[in-house]
């Protein structure tokens, strides 16, 4: 069970690294790109959204018991998880992303219609989570296999 668990981590890891790691002409972090990406973090409410997402990716845990589905909801909310967390975000946001790009996914965030967007991520990810999770193991066995 707790290789689940870190297993959910991983893949939850890799999905918010790869929404945020898309190819472009992006210019290499500077401090106005890291500005604009503090401010990306601040009005996405990265610690409302990943709240929300642990408690239900937790409740979609397979086999877990509720002690590790509460215990994996603290996992997820650690201060010290969200530091390394938003760390990451706001490095990857910065290197992968041009000021304006991110200027405008803030501005975009910023409006109602995503606010409410942003309150169904914890859903839209508890319903994909089981599937990652059932289908990542065996891919990376396939891939191991290469040589």
């Amino acid at each position: 069970m707790i290789w689940k668990l870190r297993t959910t981590l991983a893949m939850l890891g890799m999905v918010c690294c790869a929404l945020t790691s898309i190819p472009n002409h992006a210019k290499a972090q500077t401090t106005e790109a890291l500005a604009a990406a503090d401010r990306l973090i601040a009005v996405q409410d990265v610690d409302a959204m990943m709240q929300d997402m642990a408690s239900k990716v937790a409740a979609s845990l397979p086999g877990a018991s509720d002690v590790q589905k509460r215990a994996f909801v603290v996992e997820m909310n650690a201060p010290a998880f969200m530091s390394r967390y938003k760390g990451l975000l706001r490095i990857a946001m910065a290197r992968n992303m041009t000021v304006d790009e991110l200027n405008a996914m803030s501005e975009f965030y910023s409006r109602p219609v995503a606010k409410s967007a942003m309150t169904k991520m914890g859903t839209l990810m508890a319903d994909v989570m089981p599937f990652i999770q059932s289908e990542i193991p065996a891919m990376v066995a396939r891939v191991m296999k290469t040589p």
